[in-house]
């Protein structure tokens, strides 16, 4: 008697995190055509390798994007509608979550925004990797567990060794890269725990660790810490000098004289199922809403000159 052969769907459940890799998400999720379960797979898979992370992003965005497409076409028409209306008239108001879809289409929007989400978590630590010399792939993190560092304790021993105003200058780290720099080095952080911790916390570990190569990416590409500068700045140890912390710490405009951000740019622009428009529609499906990416954060008051300058002055 034959042994039977497992779905593709079969095969892809028995498979274990370290299992998964670029080729085997490749080779599995396409044959499989129902798309809200390829897309809730992908989203279920956290992982510690970029590049596998990445396909897996990607294969669960293009398996949402035509429903994304078609849900937005469905808005604009709602919309357009309502606007033909006569001011005042009820009629003219329109309700998102009335509208009418195929069935699946919210649970995929739903999906969509997650992985959406889960794309910009990936590319920062990306970033993240790349700034501070650190290894994206899982395997090569792996390959010895002396050369691990344990949580809290920092790789990029550049920036702490420089930074500590007690070392003797003969101990302070040549400039050639190590074999293991030059390979990359185990991150103090895997990508699944970044990706699950809230943006704030791995400012405040990277502040109190002095990982500031790490910090900066976090602070270029997520303004929502601005806000919370004060906070990330007080978490820095106070023997470290304000001269090795360009582009976290606030500088001053002569022109308007106050304090000047740190440049912070947004890595994309939103998409529609992420703002507060698209809520009423993924409300209806049969999926639990993730965290809005659409968030308002309290600007903080920006420091006058007085103020900036006494800042610096009692650090």
């Amino acid at each position: 008697m034959s042994a039977i052969t497992p779905t593709p769907a079969e095969r892809w459940i028995d498979l274990t995190d370290d299992e998964i890799a670029p080729e085997v998400i490749e080779e599995i999720l396409p044959s499989i055509n129902d798309s809200v379960w390829v897309a809730a797979a992908c989203v279920d898979r956290l992982l510690d390798d970029v590049e596998a992370q990445r396909c897996l992003i990607r294969t669960g965005l293009s398996r949402t994007e035509e429903a994304s497409k078609e849900a937005n076409k469905a808005l604009d028409l709602a919309r357009s509608l309502g606007d033909e209306q006569e001011p005042g008239d009820a009629e003219g108001d329109y309700d998102p979550s009335t509208l009418e879809f195929e069935d699946g289409t919210p649970e995929l929007l739903v999906l969509r925004r997650a992985l959406l989400q889960r794309s910009d978590a990936t590319e920062t630590y990306a970033a993240v990797c790349a700034e501070c010399g650190w290894s994206t792939s899982r395997l090569v993190g792996e390959e010895s567990d002396s050369d691990s560092p344990t949580e809290g304790s920092s790789s990029e021993s550049t920036d702490v060794e420089e930074d500590d105003p007690w070392a003797d200058e003969d101990e302070m780290p040549s400039s050639p890269a190590s074999p293991q720099t030059e390979r990359g080095t185990p991150p103090p952080i895997l990508l699944s725990t970044f990706t699950l911790t809230p943006i704030l916390d791995v400012a405040l570990l990277f502040a109190s660790t002095l990982q500031f190569s790490a910090l900066r990416p976090l602070i270029k590409h997520h303004g929502e810490l601005l806000p919370h500068r004060w906070k990330i700045l007080a978490a820095i140890p106070l023997y470290v000098l304000p001269t090795k912390l360009s582009g976290i710490l606030s500088s001053f405009d002569y022109a308007s004289e106050k304090e000047k951000l740190p440049d912070s740019t947004p890595r994309r622009e939103l998409e529609w199922v992420e703002t507060s428009e698209a809520v009423p529609i993924l409300q209806t499906a049969k999926l639990p809403l993730v965290t809005a990416s659409e968030t308002t954060v309290e600007p903080s008051p920006l420091l006058n000159g007085v103020e900036l300058s006494k800042w610096y002055t009692d650090r």
